[in-house]
């Protein structure tokens, strides 16, 4: 028998208690404050619990917000994690610059709310604060928000990979190793924490997969001691943007963003920032880096996006262009004066001719298909150089 049919033949004192019951739960789910995401550039995260008078608070009745003035910047309920037995607030905290943020708490069961304790928290892009291990304390009523409310946790046990950078759609597989001295094998538990949804899940032995519909940016990957609760360890793993499916590599040294792609999904008011190597190298829609031989892309490259809905981290990209040679040129010997025809070169790709001391002699850009140098140099042999490859022809 369904719920409603209960309903409808309970005693009419028992059917206007009951409606009031299930109004109370429609009310929990609907949180008390929203935020306007598109308004803001960035975003930062908070992982914390709420403490009232010392207390820890156990209900996912309780809405964290985040506020600039009486703007929510960000606003979520506690969400119970039972592998720890504790309620976290994943909070995601818009903003633009160095705003000072402060919280408030709402308990939709009993609608008291409260003003945080806590020192104003400096908005600062990417940044995250606070962590399942160690979790921000949203400090209430006489708490001070000095306050531990758990020891330190124990470095006996290490989760590896440390931290991940990973798409939507992939798979990491997580190993642990327990160093603590006594009786302790290594048999854990595993939890992911910090997903929106349950699709995005850990396997007994460690596997993550991550849905290609999580919506969240940041994850935090546990593994608790089955012989003793008190050893755990995490792993952060950043949700990113695949690299090819946002950027396009063309003519062996630039990238350019898929603009298109990403005003499909919605994003709007795009900024890019391009890093090698893990340093940045540029800025806008494009990276190019530039026309000469050895300005090929070379190295280990990911790029950042801010946009209305966030700002969002792409995967790596490593890029190693072997100097192989693809390209032919005739006729070979050729006579001074006359034309070489080159074929198999990327357009817009340099093309250098040096001679045999390393001497450049001339310089031009290669245009899609066959290309033609006009040879006007004494006889002897020189040498083609391009991104796709170099070789040697002579001069009658």
């Amino acid at each position: 028998m369904s719920i409603f049919r209960c309903f409808v033949n309970l005693p009419l004192r028992l059917s206007i208690l009951f409606a009031a019951m299930l109004a109370s739960l429609e009310t929990f789910s609907q949180p008390k404050w929203s935020t306007n995401e598109s308004l803001f550039p960035a975003s930062m995260t908070l992982t914390a619990i709420a403490v009232h008078d010392y207390q820890e608070m156990r209900s996912e009745t309780i809405e964290v917000g985040a506020f600039c003035g009486d703007v929510c910047r960000g606003s979520v309920f506690l969400r119970y994690e039972e592998n720890l037995d504790r309620y976290f607030a994943f909070l995601l905290i818009f903003g633009d610059g160095n705003e000072k943020i402060t919280l408030k708490v709402h308990d939709h069961a009993t609608g008291d709310e409260y003003v945080a304790n806590n020192t104003p928290i400096t908005f600062t892009a990417d940044d995250t604060r606070g962590s399942p291990i160690n979790p921000y304390v949203v400090a209430l009523g006489t708490t001070d928000e000095s306050y531990i409310p758990i020891p330190p946790v124990s470095t006996g046990l290490t989760v590896k990979p440390a931290t991940a950078t990973l798409p939507k759609g992939a798979t990491q597989q997580f190993t642990v190793t327990v160093t603590a001295t006594g009786d302790v094998a290594e048999r854990v538990s595993w939890t992911v924490l910090g997903n929106n949804l349950t699709s995005t899940r850990i396997t007994a032995a460690g596997l993550l997969s991550i849905s290609a519909d999580e919506t969240a940016t940041t994850l935090t990957v546990m593994a608790i001691s089955d012989d003793d609760n008190t050893l755990y360890g995490a792993a952060t793993v950043t949700i990113a943007l695949l690299f090819d499916d946002y950027a396009i590599t063309k003519w062996d040294n630039t990238f350019m963003l898929n603009v298109a792609k990403l005003e499909d999904e919605g994003h709007d008011n795009i900024l890019c920032k391009w890093y090698k190597n893990g340093d940045f190298i540029d800025e806008g829609l494009s990276y190019f880096a530039g026309e000469t031989i050895s300005d090929k892309l070379s190295g280990t490259y990911y790029f950042e996006l801010t946009t209305n809905k966030g700002t969002f981290r792409s995967t790596e990209k490593v890029m190693s262009i072997a100097q192989t040679s693809f390209i032919s040129a005739y006729p070979n010997p050729v006579r001074t004066g006359s034309v070489l025809t080159l074929e198999g070169i990327t357009e817009r790709s340099a093309i250098e001719v040096y001679s045999q001391t390393g001497t450049l002699v001339t310089r031009t850009i290669a245009t899609d298909g066959t290309n033609e140098i006009s040879i006007n140099v004494p006889a002897g042999l020189y040498i083609i150089r391009t991104n796709n490859g170099e070789l040697k022809f002579i001069v009658e």
